[in-house]
């Protein structure tokens, strides 16, 4: 498997939000139909992908670029494998949304899932949503965990960010992410989503930051 192609083939059924009012992420987001449009899109986005990252490592810091730049011109491996590792990114996309979406396809034959737990104004909150949230706190941990592993490996310092400081940063970021990503149930204004992007990245940009300090000052 490429791992390149895994994390965009996850994220090829979000693409369709792309082309705004055409309202293309209602095709991409059908759990099987889905595919048609995933399949070329992930493509497009890795060739993308691979064309960029050296051009975007170069204005990171020395001690990342040293790692992540010969990461980028690995080869990513045969056409088929690539094919397959993005059709099993995407998969493991529409399954999970079509657990923790009110409109997804397991949600709709499992009444459990849509009862309503809350409600404000036009914006409802359910069974359904609780696990995209656990999902994706977790998601948020691992990542964070991992991430600080790789950045303790690579730190000129013998002494980094104890295993209860790493499991507090993630714990953390997951929390602010969440509650940001939260703050959609408050209002229905289209700019909204863009002041909920703009501070998920300042969070992550803190987060950067501070585990940075943190490797090299403990």
């Amino acid at each position: 498997m490429s791992l390149p192609a895994l994390i965009i083939g996850s994220l090829s059924p979000d693409m369709g939000y792309a082309f705004g009012t055409l309202r293309v992420q209602d095709f991409s987001h059908r759990l099987f139909d889905g595919l048609l449009f995933c399949l070329p899109a992930g493509l497009l986005a890795l060739i993308a992908f691979r064309r960029l990252c050296p051009l975007v490592f170069g204005f990171l810091p020395d001690v990342y670029r040293r790692e992540l730049l010969p990461l980028s011109q690995r080869p990513l491996g045969s056409p088929w494998v690539l094919i397959v590792s993005l059709l099993i990114g995407a998969v493991t996309h529409l399954l999970l949304d079509s657990l923790t979406h009110k409109d997804g396809w397991i949600t709709e034959h499992w009444a459990v899932l849509q009862f309503p737990l809350y409600e404000h104004g036009h914006r409802t909150f359910r069974v359904c949503h609780i696990l995209w949230y656990l999902c994706s706190f977790m998601g948020i941990i691992g990542v964070c965990l991992v991430y600080q592993e790789w950045l303790a490996k690579i730190s000129a310092s013998a002494k980094v960010a104890s295993g209860r400081a790493r499991w507090g940063n993630a714990v953390l970021l997951a929390v602010a992410v969440m509650a940001m990503s939260g703050s959609h149930y408050l209002t229905r204004y289209w700019w909204a989503n863009f002041v909920e992007g703009a501070f998920t990245l300042l969070i992550l940009l803190v987060f950067v930051l501070r585990t940075g300090t943190l490797s090299k000052t403990k």
